[in-house]
């Protein structure tokens, strides 16, 4: 048994003389003192969903909102605030340095999936937290309300709430094929909370790496954001490009309101149960129970408990509440409320392979970090002087692909779609929605809609393979964006500190494999055209025919940690857990607003996609209340 594990630069080795400039944060509420509140409202989770729902539910004075976190409030911390400082962990990928935001119980959960049988045994590792700011394809939002059945949940009601979230400052360059668009500052707001920039910092290997993929047909975007998200695009990044920062719910949505009276944040609290009073056909939860110190708390709420708790946590939460699985739960001695079998069910991830290349000598990468002195003391005075340099620097050039762009010729297209005819032809789907999500990807796929493979240039190694000292690499990051794989998160013990039982069911199919073999055979041609590597690193370049990539890829895959849907918005008859206004079937007043309750797995990042879906889902609950 293997746990995926990058290798990262040691980056938060060179912060110690980074100076930080951060105004003093006030202390979150004591738990006992937070306990006596009379809520109307309690958010479990003070992630990104669940701050913005309380900030704008507590716009109203008259609203009296708590948040239940179970982390740590950790203002001014420079391994969350600088970009560079957790090396790989702009990819999701673990580092097996513990000062690294990933895979440290202060920041992490440090999930791990089951072992994947179908990948050797590998267990993955569910690191949460990016800086990746991207929207999915316009299709991919109006697939929510045409396939899935949810009125008002498509691309065109979603862009203002994608736009309410931004603070939007444009690029300062362009990739090369990239022009000047008005079309991209219209999909854009400029008075949000988030502060949403670009990259000042090129690496030396992005220019190449540009022109050798529209060599091979990837075109370059423009505007990625109005409804188009495939090409090579510039990618933009929720970072105040004034201070260098990471802007997050936190200082975006929390810190600037933390003086309202009528909200109230509690954190290092562990929320155990929801606790519910049975009414007429609805259960309807009366208040929630927390733990903090080894103390446990009840807090009390008198219109609605809101799940932001996440597409791993939430699922748990109703579990060790009653309400779940009537099976899953009488085996664990936890009285079922409930009977909800679909809570937890229809996981999707995506699953990401990489192949690394040393550069030739001389090129500059991010790994010179860790062993060029002038670079990096040279990092160190760009970042502090004017939050520029490679301590700025986040993942720049993206490239969400269709399979026809990266098929090496029509036939091989025409071989591809064969072996998904023939998965679809003998998968039996497991609820209606299911064989919605089946039709959906399969039309998308034939239609060369939407992206299905991302690929990402890193210009660092020690993700995939253990770096030689004193040497430079590059990565290319393949992104599996719409998987057939469907697995599941439930929990395994009435323990809420025991970790539920996470199983993405990675590669449970032949397409999904073949796709990451097509995407990984293209990125060799790709970067081979660039000039600016001495050749394959990791896989070697032994590795050449369909079966080896198939045995490298089983070996070296791991997770995006974008994991979605197992709090499924579509009608109940369908498999969906919760209606078009995010309540909970069967339950009065329980909302879900988090990335659980997505549908359909979307070609990008999550997080701006949850920043919008929080949005909607406040101005939701604002009308519903008639607040």
């Amino acid at each position: 048994m293997r746990i995926l594990s990058g290798l990262g630069p040691v980056f938060p080795l060179l912060l110690a003389t980074a100076v930080l400039s951060v105004d003093p944060a006030p202390s979150p509420t004591d738990p006992k003192d937070f306990a006596a509140v009379d809520f109307d409202f309690i958010v479990i989770g003070g992630g990104t969903s669940g701050l913005v729902v309380a900030e704008r539910l507590t716009e109203n004075p008259s609203v009296v909102v708590g948040v239940i976190e179970a982390g740590e409030y950790r203002p001014g911390d420079p391994l969350i605030l600088i970009p560079g400082s957790s090396g790989p962990a702009v990819l999701g990928v673990n580092s097996q340095n513990s000062s690294n935001l990933q895979n440290n119980p202060i920041y992490d959960w440090r999930f791990e999936s089951t072992p994947q049988p179908n990948l050797d045994g590998t267990q993955i590792r569910y690191p949460r937290g990016k800086v990746i700011w991207q929207r999915a394809s316009g299709v991919e939002y109006d697939l929510w309300e045409s396939a899935f059945k949810n009125p008002g949940w498509n691309f065109a009601n979603m862009l203002p709430f994608f736009k309410k979230v931004e603070n939007w400052t444009p690029p300062n360059f362009l990739n090369p094929g990239m022009v000047s668009s008005q079309a991209l500052r219209n999909a854009h707001g400029t008075s949000g909370p988030v502060n949403v920039s670009y990259n000042t910092y090129r690496p030396t290997t992005e220019v190449p790496c540009v022109e050798a993929g529209n060599d091979l047909g990837l075109v370059s975007s423009s505007d990625p954001d109005s409804g188009n998200g495939t090409g090579l695009i510039l990618q933009a990044r929720n970072v105040n490009p004034v201070t260098g920062f990471r802007v997050y719910a936190g200082p975006a949505y929390f810190e600037p309101h933390v003086s309202r009276p009528n909200l109230k944040l509690v954190s290092s609290a562990l929320v155990t149960k929801i606790n519910f009073a049975s009414g007429h056909g609805s259960l309807t939860a009366v208040s929630v129970d927390y733990v903090s110190n080894n103390v446990t708390y009840t807090a009390k709420a008198s219109k609605e408990i809101i799940l932001a708790a996440g597409t791993i946590q939430t699922p748990q939460v109703l579990e060790l509440s009653g309400v779940g699985n009537k099976t899953l739960l009488s085996s664990l001695g936890i009285k079922t409320l409930l009977d909800v079998p679909l809570i937890g069910e229809n996981l999707q991830d995506h699953p990401v392979t990489y192949s690394d290349f040393e550069v030739d000598d001389g090129i500059l990468t991010l790994d010179d970090l860790s062993f060029n002195a002038t670079f990096a003391n040279d990092a160190i005075q760009g970042f502090n002087k004017s939050a520029t340099g490679p301590l700025s620097y986040t993942a720049g050039v993206i490239g969400p692909s269709t399979m026809q762009s990266l098929t090496a010729s029509a036939a091989e297209f025409k071989t591809l779609m064969t072996t998904l005819s023939q998965y679809v032809e003998t998968t039996k789907p497991k609820t209606p929605l299911h064989a919605a999500q089946i039709k959906a990807s399969q039309d998308a796929l034939n239609a060369g809609k939407i992206a299905w493979i991302e690929l990402v240039m890193e210009p660092l190694g020690g993700i995939v393979s253990v770096p030689a000292v004193n040497t430079s690499y590059m990565t290319v990051v393949s992104i599996l964006l719409h998987p057939f794989a469907r697995g599941s998160v439930h929990i395994q013990s009435s323990d809420p500190t025991v970790a539920p039982l996470i199983d993405p069911n990675f590669m449970d199919n032949a397409f999904d494999i073949q796709a990451l073999i097509r995407s990984s055979q293209f990125t060799q041609r790709m970067v081979a055209l660039t000039n600016v590597t001495k050749g394959p690193n990791s896989p070697s370049a032994s590795v050449q025919s369909d079966a080896d990539f198939d045995t490298y890829i089983r070996e070296h895959t791991g997770s995006t940690a974008h994991p979605l849907g197992t709090m499924a918005m579509a009608p109940q008859e369908m498999g969906g857990v919760v209606d078009s206004h995010l309540r909970v079937y069967g339950l009065k007043n329980v909302r879900v607003v988090d990335a659980s309750i997505i549908p359909f797995t979307l070609s990008t990042a999550i997080m701006q996609t949850v920043f919008a879906v929080a949005e909607k889902a406040a101005s939701i609950i604002q009308q519903d209340n008639h607040i």
